[in-house]
Parts: structure tokens; sequence; C-alpha cells
């Protein structure tokens, strides 16, 4: 289980996490599988890391001292993922009126939803290879 779960794990987090945070390095993370443990230190964020938010605003400098996920593996179904972020520094400006396009907005959104399923559905389907082998 340990295997399967920290391919899951480096392959969702390089997958999702790539696209909002400038350096990721999947092979230098620190990841516990057995205890649910995954910490990310000093990240820095992309400027387009908020703009699936569809706010009027973008960012300007963005950083995460510490991000911690808490997988709970053996309970996934009956207990929350904790994520706890700590140290958090977000500058924001507002964004130009020429730069809003409602279309772009809508399918961020829909990409944002699309991006969602696909992970719940790996996730799914490691769960269910790893049945199959009890």
């Amino acid at each position: 289980m340990a295997a399967l779960a920290q391919k899951i794990v480096t392959t969702l987090l390089d997958k999702y996490l790539r696209q909002y945070l400038e350096g990721l390095d999947s092979n230098a993370l620190n990841i516990h599988v057995k205890k649910g443990d995954i910490t990310l230190n000093n990240l820095r964020l992309k400027a387009e890391a908020i703009d699936g938010l569809s706010v009027p605003i973008s960012l300007s400098i963005g950083y995460i001292g510490r991000l911690v996920v808490k997988v709970p593996w053996e309970h996934l179904s009956s207990e929350p993922v904790i994520v706890e972020v700590e140290d958090v520094l977000l500058v924001v400006v507002p964004r130009k009126a020429r730069e809003w396009n409602e279309t772009l907005e809508k399918e961020r959104r829909q990409a944002i939803k699309q991006q969602r399923l696909d992970a719940w559905e790996m996730l799914e389907s490691g769960m269910e290879d790893e049945r199959k082998k009890r």
C-alpha cells in the first residue's frame, strides 16, 4: 500500500500543484506515507495561482512558508484529509478592467472542475486496485 500511495501522492502533487507553484520538485517532497503526512516548505506561488478564483485581482507576490497535508489512508471514506497552511503572504493588485473576460473565466472554472474530477478518479482507481490485491 505504501508504494502505491506514494506514487499516487507524488503524481497528484506534481500534476495539480505544479500549475500553482514555482520550482516544485516532487523528488524533494517530505512524504511519510504510512503516517499520511506530506510536507512542503518555502513555496512560491505563480502569478496565475489565483486566476481560477474569478476575482478582480491579480497576484503580484505569493509565498507559503509551510504546507502540510495529513491523509488518513486507512480511513479515507470516514475521516477528513487535513490541510495546514502556515506563513502565507499574498500581495494582490486590482485587475485592469480589460483583463476580465467572462468567456475565459467560464473556461477556467470548467478546467478546475475537470481537474478535481480527474484527481478523484485517480484516487478511486488506486484504492480499487488496492482492494483487488487483498
